[in-house]
């Protein structure tokens, strides 16, 4: 089995892993358009959007006046709420309730190589925050444990999250070191070297589909969060 073949392999597995999401609710709380910025300042008007380009200033619009993209922290369009992520990159809203959260798409292009021709690669990154805090941070069991509450049905969710964990990193590493151990003796005894790597790639998809089950329980805990909020307080939500 030549090396490039296996290191394919676990490219493929790996943009595998961030594809396999489950539908989301794409609900968010009803606004006027308004911009708020790092500081806590909160401006509102009857029409908000961004401009961008490669010429053009990074900035958003609220009615006749315009903020520097980096100053933002969140703004809503009346239709749709983002939140800044990253200096100038804006996550949407996708749920919202107990715990918001934002979802940032990142689209990218490589070659295909001596073939040519190009392939296209979307992998999304997610976001939380608490209630309406000003805090939002990157979707971890870390991040989002503190979060949920002890014996509320979302606590339950993040716990099944917790324990498969464990099963899914075993498999993670134990495939890498298949492949790893496989691809260094494939040159001095074909047969070994193949069944290592064989072996490796078996776990390496088991990984990636405990992998994939376990990363939608975290986005399961939100949504089950934000359910129960919206049926005990009559929270209005809008898609």
């Amino acid at each position: 089995m030549k090396k490039h073949t296996i290191y394919v392999t676990l490219l493929l597995l790996l943009s595998l892993s961030s594809c396999r999401v489950m539908s989301l609710p794409e609900t968010r709380t009803p606004s006027d358009p308004y911009v708020q910025l790092k500081n806590g300042e909160k401006f509102t008007g009857t029409s908000a959007t961004r401009s961008t380009g490669v010429f053009v200033k990074d900035k958003v619009i609220l009615g006749d006046t315009s903020f520097n993209s980096k100053d933002v922290a969140f703004y809503s369009t009346g239709g749709v709420t983002y939140a800044n992520v990253g200096r100038k990159l804006f996550a949407q809203q996708v749920a919202d309730g107990k715990i918001n959260m934002y979802k940032y798409t990142k689209i990218s292009t490589s070659s295909n190589g001596r073939g040519g021709g190009t392939s296209t690669h979307v992998q999304n990154y997610y976001f939380i925050q608490k209630g309406d805090s000003k805090d939002v941070k990157p979707m971890s069991y870390k991040n989002l444990k503190p979060m949920v509450q002890i014996n509320t049905p979302e606590y339950k969710m993040l716990e099944q999250y917790r324990k498969t964990r464990v099963i899914s990193r075993i498999l993670g590493y134990g495939s890498l070191g298949l492949i790893g151990v496989g691809a260094a003796v494939v040159s001095g005894s074909t047969g070994a070297g193949a069944a290592l790597v064989a072996g490796g790639i078996v776990s390496a998809f088991g990984w990636y589909g405990t992998k994939g089950v376990n990363n939608n329980k975290l986005l399961k805990t939100v949504i089950i969060a934000d359910k129960t909020d919206a049926k005990s307080s009559g929270h209005t939500r809008v898609k």
